[in-house]
């Protein structure tokens, strides 16, 4: 809870409340979606903070932005959506029709975000996960039948963002990106959030921080989708674009390396220790988004992010290379020189000394939590005018946000 005077500093925001048959969709699945280890709980969450807060206005006048309260990733039928939109128009028109629906923000948790949605919301701010900024899928590339510039993702959307032929609807959909620059508001996803350091679920939240952190690199998943499978030879490329082929890349070229520990499964049972025990972990993605950024900031390891074309959670608002490393594919044969270098010149201290602070800006609920106001100082801003990422004072733990500095240990408005 904000103070009032947080409700004047900060942006006011009225709730679209969901049609019947949008809220009837969402008691079917309050159980599942209310669960903290949920990967896809986020059309959840947010609203339920948002309505603790002190930003929401009953009259929608006085609103700055307008949150629709309508669960895209567990809403697939489209008539639902189609009744919700035909509710904003019967009842906010003249709102919505101001400025085209820009002031209107919706949550979005699908894998690939706009690209799984289509033109839901084209104008809209989403809250998403995944910021690709590149819609065309080269994922299955048959190199027998194509010829390798058609898989290559720099050539065809340089290509594409060159062609002015795009006449069709059709045509014009697939040259739009998955994410909006400067629109859409990149987010943390909410899962594994019932402890802060899982020993097991039922472990105080703890900070593992003065743990000794003697493996290099880690990282634990699936690496050959189709291992021992017979497409795995008949078939190599089926599951190549599986997470933009760079876990495999970092697997294959320094599993064998002294102190990294690269897995090929999920290490279920000791995969926290393991990330509280390690100085870098691997931040790939999967088809979609991936939890693993947020993990490791969660553990105090410094994420390694290998997503070419992706932005991740925070890029846009925070400065992240004071606690993350951004490595593009074509560098990712020197990742231990570039490892061993952060190490040696004291940089990697700096940021784990940075992370003891940003965790609670990677971390949604009560009372550890303080992303959401993240969302609301970004917010803020924008109604402001003012662009920019956000100044945190890593050392002070304080954010500041309209020129007001507030302290990220306690709860507050901004």
């Amino acid at each position: 809870q904000g103070s009032q005077a947080g409700v004047a500093r900060g942006p006011k925001i009225f709730i679209v409340e969901p049609t019947e048959g949008a809220l009837a969709r969402h008691q079917q699945v309050s159980h599942e979606i209310q669960s903290p280890s949920c990967f896809y709980s986020l059309e959840y969450l947010f609203p339920s903070l948002l309505r603790a807060s002190p930003y929401v206005v009953a009259n929608p006048d006085d609103a700055d932005f307008f949150y629709v309260d309508f669960w895209i990733y567990w809403n697939h039928d489209h008539t639902l959506y189609g009744d919700m939109m035909v509710h904003i128009h019967n009842t906010l028109s003249k709102y919505w029709e101001k400025h085209n629906g820009a002031n209107f923000i919706f949550s979005n948790s699908l894998d690939a975000g706009r690209c799984d949605s289509g033109r839901t919301a084209k104008d809209s701010i989403m809250l998403l996960h995944f910021g690709k900024m590149q819609f065309h899928d080269v994922s299955w590339c048959n190199l027998l039948e194509k010829w390798g510039a058609e898989c290559d993702l720099r050539m065809t959307t340089s290509m594409r963002a060159l062609d002015h032929n795009l006449r069709d609807e059709k045509a014009r959909d697939s040259a739009l990106t998955c994410f909006h620059p400067g629109k859409d508001i990149i987010v943390p996803p909410p899962m594994n959030e019932g402890v802060r350091f899982v020993g097991s679920d039922s472990e105080p939240v703890t900070a593992p921080y003065n743990t000794e952190r003697n493996i290099t690199m880690y990282y634990a998943g699936k690496i050959d989708l189709n291992a021992g499978s017979e497409n795995e030879f008949s078939d190599p490329w089926s599951d190549a674009f599986y997470s933009f082929g760079a876990r495999q890349l970092v697997h294959h070229m320094f599993h064998n390396l002294p102190g990294w520990l690269i897995r090929t499964r999920h290490a279920t049972g000791s995969y926290a220790n393991d990330l509280a025990h390690s100085k870098f972990c691997l931040a790939a993605a999967g088809w979609g988004w991936g939890g693993r950024m947020k993990m490791a900031v969660l553990a105090g390891c410094v994420p390694v992010i290998i997503q070419d074309g992706v932005k991740v959670e925070w890029e846009e608002q925070l400065p992240l290379e004071d606690y993350a490393i951004r490595v593009p594919m074509w560098l990712v044969h020197k990742l231990p020189q570039i490892l061993e270098h952060y190490e040696a010149s004291g940089r990697l201290a700096r940021m784990q000394a940075a992370l003891r602070c940003a965790w609670r800006l990677h971390w949604w609920r009560r009372p550890h939590g303080r992303l959401f106001e993240l969302v609301m100082c970004e917010l803020k801003q924008r109604v402001a005018g003012v662009s920019g990422r956000i100044h945190v004072d890593w050392d002070a733990c304080t954010l500041t946000c309209g020129g007001e500095a507030a302290s990220l240990a306690e709860p507050h408005g901004v």
